[in-house]
């Protein structure tokens, strides 16, 4: 038979319930009061009000985008197919892919507006120069979003002369940073200095850059896409392995004919 605790020991445990209990109060008010404090702030504060509504939003989490991450190009409208590209820079079978769509997409293109064309960054690790890639791309989007659809042509462009593993491998990644900063100042309205500046390394540790965190924004969304080789193309949310790097424009307008009758 189990014993019940005698009198002097069930009086101590109660004792030591109610000494922890009264120990946590002055901590719930605490935590209350920080919460009420940055909500204060939030309400309060001179300019700033985004990053302090994602600062309280995200409290206890990783940091969330404050804007769709993929580059939406020009032209579409509400209730057009909307149709994803998931590309790497470093990636020849994405550079004959955009090729191609590049001149169609862009405003005044055969396929403009016929469709939301939407391109997602993916760096593939196995393409050792990838990363420094995207940053210079995702530096030109945050400097200058117009220009992005020409450097990205333009890194497609010089991909296999200047830019693969082959090409690299001698290179610190500070100078493939300066050449990719020197194609944006040939290519784009931005200054090469200015695009420097965002891809050096500044953090402690492994912060990065200044756009490091968009890389891992971009490749948290695309792994939960489930997008893996390059190009991956989805339609309306599905993905359409039928679509290959090698599709001429025409190809894609029989695509977009086909939704188009469907509606």
């Amino acid at each position: 038979a189990i014993r019940a605790p005698a009198p002097s020991t069930a009086s101590a445990m109660l004792n030591l319930r109610r000494t922890m209990l009264l120990a946590m109060v002055p901590l719930a008010k605490a935590a209350a009061s920080s919460l009420t404090s940055r909500a204060h702030v939030l309400r309060r504060g001179p300019g700033g009000n985004v990053l302090r509504a994602r600062s309280l939003m995200t409290a206890g989490g990783p940091p969330l985008p404050p804007s769709e991450l993929g580059y939406t190009y020009k032209g579409g409208s509400a209730g057009k197919p909307v149709i994803e590209f998931f590309l790497d820079v470093s990636c020849p079978f994405s550079a004959k892919a955009y090729a191609t769509l590049h001149p169609a997409i862009i405003p005044g293109g055969a396929l403009a507006g016929r469709a939301n064309f939407v391109v997602h960054q993916v760096v593939q690790p196995w393409h050792s120069q990838s990363t420094v890639m995207h940053e210079a791309c995702f530096a030109v989007r945050k400097l200058a979003p117009g220009d992005f659809p020409a450097y990205l042509a333009a890194i497609f462009d010089k991909l296999m002369m200047e830019y693969t593993v082959e090409m690299t491998k001698d290179e610190t990644r500070s100078q493939t940073a300066a050449r990719l900063a020197q194609l944006a100042a040939e290519t784009t309205s931005l200054k090469a200095a200015q695009v420097e500046e965002l891809l050096a390394i500044t953090g402690k540790g492994n912060d990065g850059c200044a756009v490091s965190q968009m890389v891992r924004w971009t490749t948290k969304y695309h792994r939960a896409r489930g997008a893996h080789v390059t190009p991956t193309v989805f339609v309306n949310g599905i993905e359409a392995p039928q679509v290959s790097s090698k599709w001429s424009i025409e190809e894609y307008a029989a695509l977009l004919d086909e939704l188009e009758a469907a509606v």
